[in-house]
């Protein structure tokens, strides 16, 4: 598997959704104040909680108009729409880190 750089940029977060796939996996979806999301998942590969995931609930309750760092990969994919194929950016957070 490719190992990619890590992307990193100081954001406020404006929502946050959890949410479930299909299989039954958690994530996070986040959005920051220029409408971009990225996604947070609860789980490794292994099972044990991610560094995001423990990271978002150290944030607590007032996680809506938070300023933090985040560190993510960012991978262009696509998916079939009802009008074609729609392009979009998958943004996975790796963790999250304190701002000054």
């Amino acid at each position: 598997m490719e190992q990619r750089e890590l992307k990193k940029k100081v954001i406020t977060i404006k929502s946050a959704e959890k949410k479930t796939t299909k299989n039954g996996k958690e994530f996070f979806t986040i959005v920051d104040e220029n409408d971009q999301k990225y996604k947070v998942w609860k789980s490794k590969q292994d099972g044990s909680n991610s560094k995001a995931w423990d990271g978002l609930q150290a944030l607590g309750l007032s996680i809506i108009g938070s300023t933090v760092g985040v560190a993510y990969n960012e991978e262009e994919k696509e998916f079939q729409g009802d009008n074609g194929p729609v392009k979009y950016t998958d943004r996975g957070v790796a963790f999250f880190e304190e701002v000054a």
